[in-house]
């Protein structure tokens, strides 16, 4: 796997441009996906459990947490993403997803009540029977039930993000593959498009209304506790290009969600950061105005 791209966009500083750094937080679990819900609640995936954090200024509250139960295939670094029903277009059962290549797809469901908010996991959904519909549909590279890898039991899809790429109002779908290869499929296409060297998707940044793009936000291809950049890059005409590149950060990011943490109707965006068995989360609010983050921004081909 390649170590960094040669050249991506220009490095501008810790936070991406229309953002401001809120805190940094260490939790004693390592997330492997995380997800943006409703009212300023972020669901965190780790290896057994999914934990629910509440936004509390300045910071994430860790709520509940509700386990994933039996593993049927056990790996050394396993991998998980979360997709919302709200991204994946009608007809999606109303539930978070997690997936991963240990366990069947579970259905997750959001619950609050005088408590706080709390997650639930409900057998009422049979999510592998519908994910096997809708992902061949949107033209993954495998069937789900294969888990994404190849015979050897490497992956061969990493995060699958869902969400309109390409502002005709429809949900497109990328993924990366283990070598820093990125695949977008477009719903208005019956194709895909492949860029490669470019890294590892970790989350779709949804535009902020007419005339702006969505950010589709990588990271370097890298694992294992190497270094990390952040990419936000954006999908124009048939060409993904690349509007910022943060510094090294000080681990590998293993995840990342796009949503509204305070309700101000501008998508805030959180890391997750490996530190041996611990996540690092940076919180990133955004700016008055600036909810597309790479508006008006040098756009760049990378890599180079």
């Amino acid at each position: 796997m390649t170590t960094a791209w040669l050249r991506a966009g220009t490095q501008r500083g810790p936070a991406p441009p229309g953002f401001r750094l809120l805190t940094t937080q260490v939790f004693p679990w390592r997330f492997t996906a995380l997800s943006g819900s409703t009212q300023g609640v972020v669901l965190g995936v780790t290896r057994d459990s999914v934990h629910v954090l509440d936004f509390r200024y300045p910071g994430l509250r860790p709520r509940t947490a509700v386990s994933l139960g039996p593993r049927y295939r056990v790996r050394r670094e396993p991998y998980a993403w979360v997709l919302a029903s709200a991204s994946l277009g009608e007809g999606a059962p109303d539930a978070s997803w997690v997936l991963s290549d240990e366990r069947d797809p579970r259905a997750i469901l959001l619950v609050r009540d005088a408590g706080g908010p709390r997650a639930e996991m409900t057998s009422s959904i049979d999510a592998s029977t519908w994910f096997e519909s809708w992902w061949p549909s949107s033209w993954g590279p495998l069937p789900l039930a294969n888990r994404a890898r190849t015979d050897r039991g490497s992956p061969w899809a990493l995060s699958p993000v869902v969400g309109d790429l390409d502002g005709d109002g429809r949900t497109d779908v990328s993924w990366s593959g283990g070598s820093g290869t990125i695949f977008v499929k477009r719903s208005n296409s019956s194709t895909r498009l492949t860029f490669r060297g470019y890294g590892d998707t970790k989350t779709v940044q949804p535009g902020s209304g007419a005339g702006t793009r969505a950010v589709l936000w990588l990271t370097d291809p890298v694992c294992c506790n190497e270094r990390d950049r952040l990419h936000a890059t954006q999908l124009v005409g048939e060409e993904l290009l690349v509007a910022w590149s943060s510094p090294q950060l000080t681990g590998t990011i293993d995840a990342m969600a796009s949503c509204d943490l305070n309700g101000d109707d501008a998508y805030d965006l959180i890391v997750a950061e490996r530190h041996e068995r611990k996540s690092k989360l940076y919180v990133f609010l955004a700016l008055p105005g600036e909810q597309t983050t790479a508006r008006g921004m040098e756009l760049t081909k990378g890599p180079r």
